[in-house]
């Protein structure tokens, strides 16, 4: 029988590709991501393929700087809210964020508060 899990993949993709090698070392057989929006999947399993063989040069050129940046609301306050509102201007209705840090609730009442 073997092991598969799917992994998170928000946030930082190198620190996703790090723990993937962690659970890759623990006996995992398969990780997995969802496929979302039909974009972001294939570029991080190219991601995570490459590193989890070894091949750090060709991970980190699976992922672009700018898919990093346009996929996250990471960076000071003001950087932030220039993405809200980039995201405002092309239409988006709803953001899906996953708060990273040790007070969850307080990131998210300081961005809802700039929505």
């Amino acid at each position: 029988m073997e092991l598969s899990m799917m992994l998170d993949y928000a946030g930082d993709p190198r620190r996703a590709a790090d723990g993937a090698a962690a659970l890759e070392a623990a006996g995992l057989d398969a990780p997995w991501v969802a496929e979302a929006w039909d974009f972001d999947s294939p570029t991080i399993m190219g991601y995570l393929a490459a590193r989890l063989s070894g091949r750090k040069r060709d991970a980190a050129a699976a992922v672009p700087d700018e898919f990093c940046e346009l996929m996250t609301l990471c960076g000071p306050e003001g950087y932030v809210r220039e993405r809200i509102e980039a995201f405002r201007e092309a239409g988006v209705t709803m953001l899906n964020v996953t708060p990273v840090g040790p007070e969850p609730a307080r990131l998210i009442e300081t961005v809802k508060n700039w929505l």
